[in-house]
């Protein structure tokens, strides 16, 4: 993020700065790797410094930082305070939320090209958001990658497989990619009903990656694959309003959503993954309720759906996991990899994240990590994956939420 002046006026922000000598040469509304490279940033001997080699460079008190893998992602520290008729905020992303004061009172903007979507001369910054709320200004590098990895994967028609898994999967399992797509009444009448011992994935339902609101929680569970259930079937292709509700989850459009985390909200109570999760954080949420809302139990799940995410190893479907080859060549599961090393563990170094490894915890490679706030199970651990009160994640959550038992 970075303050542009407008109307001719010179902020802080546009005076040579530090021992860089930094400054603009043309306005940049809409950042991409391209609109970088065209960039010339002068110097105080007018040498043109290449974005490419550019790491970080001092702006006012605003960095800019761009990274190798040809993605910008601009950072706001401490914005130079001046007159907010004299100029306005731009970023390049939906990452953050913005509100307007007098024009348009629209409560929230997005500025995507360089201005607001209506005349606004006076955009705020929304507060820094609370412990727990992650941060509404940025995303780091490995998670603006899995998002967006996700978001190519077309949602259109089964079956639903990310292309670059693809590959994998037909060294995998060939045959079962050349069996018809199924909605609910056509699943009834196959083979497949009925057939519990059928391990093989599920591509006529929607992978999960993750779920939950990555780039607000604070408590991250890493599991292996999500399961199946008939019910699975028929809320994914009866049940519009559900179908909407995984569709935001994958593509991260959880603006506004009061449960994020859909497997906690009360009124999917019917659905299997409701009655899986509220079953397993039963014990913490009564705990939290008691402790924190004076025995509201509505309450603790809300809190808990908004700060808890759940990273699956490999996105698809199935009775039981018996994929194991696949977790050293899926695609997505090198991204899920990259997001708990890369960005996950580096949060819970510094004391902003949670993470509990329950399941398949080798392949998550995080056993050499030394951190308080990582936890990995044991084998015999991973087992049952329990989060009750007694047990090691279940303890790191309430002691997340600031709650110690005796």
């Amino acid at each position: 993020m970075r303050k542009i002046p407008t109307n001719g006026a010179k902020s802080e922000s546009s005076r040579l700065y530090s021992a860089g000598r930094f400054r603009w040469s043309k306005e940049l509304c809409n950042p991409d790797i391209e609109h970088l490279r065209q960039l010339r940033h002068g110097r105080e001997r007018g040498t043109a410094l290449a974005p490419k080699n550019l790491r970080q460079m001092a702006f006012g008190k605003i960095c800019l930082q761009i990274e190798p893998i040809q993605r910008s992602v601009l950072l706001e520290h401490e914005l130079p305070q001046t007159s907010p008729e004299q100029s306005f905020l731009v970023h390049g992303g939906e990452v953050a939320k913005w509100r307007c004061r007098d024009v348009c009172n629209c409560k929230r903007t997005k500025l995507a090209s360089g201005s607001p979507q209506r005349p606004c001369r006076r955009i705020e910054l929304l507060e820094r958001p609370a412990p727990g709320e992650g941060s509404l200004v940025s995303r780091p590098s490995s998670l603006l990658e899995i998002i967006e990895f996700w978001r190519a994967m077309p949602l259109k028609k089964p079956p639903f497989i990310h292309p670059e898994d693809l590959p994998a999967m037909q060294n995998h399992d060939a045959a079962l990619l050349t069996e018809p797509a199924l909605n609910f009444n056509q699943f009834l009448a196959s083979k497949r009903f009925g057939e519990f011992g059928d391990y093989r994935f599920h591509f006529s339902l929607l992978p999960i990656p993750y779920l939950g609101d990555l780039n607000r929680a604070d408590i991250f569970l890493l599991q292996l694959n999500p399961g199946f259930n008939l019910i699975n079937y028929y809320a994914e292709w009866n049940v519009p309003a559900f179908r909407r509700r995984v569709e935001r989850s994958l593509r991260q459009e959880l603006d506004g959503v009061e449960f994020p985390f859909y497997s906690l909200d009360p009124d999917l109570c019917w659905y299997s993954g409701f009655r899986w999760w509220e079953g397993k954080l039963r014990d913490i949420a009564a705990t939290i309720a008691t402790r924190k809302y004076k025995g509201r139990y509505l309450n603790a799940l809300r809190e808990l759906s908004q700060r808890i995410a759940v990273i699956e190893l490999v996105p698809y479907h199935s009775i039981a996991f018996k994929g194991h080859p696949l977790v050293r060549v899926l695609p997505s599961t090198a991204q899920a990899k990259d997001l708990a090393r890369l960005d996950l563990v580096k949060r819970a170094s510094s004391g902003r994240a949670l993470v509990i490894a329950m399941r398949k915890v080798a392949a998550w490679g995080l056993g050499a990590v030394e951190c308080p706030d990582v936890v990995v199970y044991a084998t015999d651990q991973s087992r049952s994956a329990s989060l009750s009160s007694r047990s090691p994640g279940g303890q790191a959550i309430l002691k997340r939420f600031g709650i110690e038992l005796s």
